[in-house]
């Protein structure tokens, strides 16, 4: 079993967390501010809203704007190129959301 550290190429001595970043299913492409070096994890739903989990250094001396993703099932794209994060469904709505992470700005 490979740990979560070497699998997304994180320095071992950094401490880790996980943090939350709000997604925009309406905005295609989502900027977040975020510590430097940030790895998405995840999407899920949460309280009728779209939410990436990613592993941040918190301790990181400097932030980078990282550009999120989002595509609708059956809407054409140029995005597919990108890391794939995920698929989400928000409560009460019928289209599944594709998130991608386009990288750093």
């Amino acid at each position: 079993c490979v740990s979560i550290s070497k699998r997304l190429k994180l320095k071992e001595s950094n401490i880790m967390k996980v943090f939350k970043y709000n997604i925009d299913p309406k905005t295609p492409e989502n900027v977040i501010d975020c510590p430097v070096g940030m790895k998405p994890l995840s999407v899920t739903e949460q309280s009728g809203k779209i939410v990436m989990w990613a592993v941040v250094d918190d301790q990181a001396t400097k932030n980078e704007l990282h550009k999120i993703h989002v595509v609708g099932t059956g809407v054409d794209s140029n995005i597919l190129m990108y890391p794939y994060v995920g698929a989400v469904q928000v409560r009460g709505e019928s289209t599944a959301y594709h998130v991608f992470d386009g990288g750093t700005v």
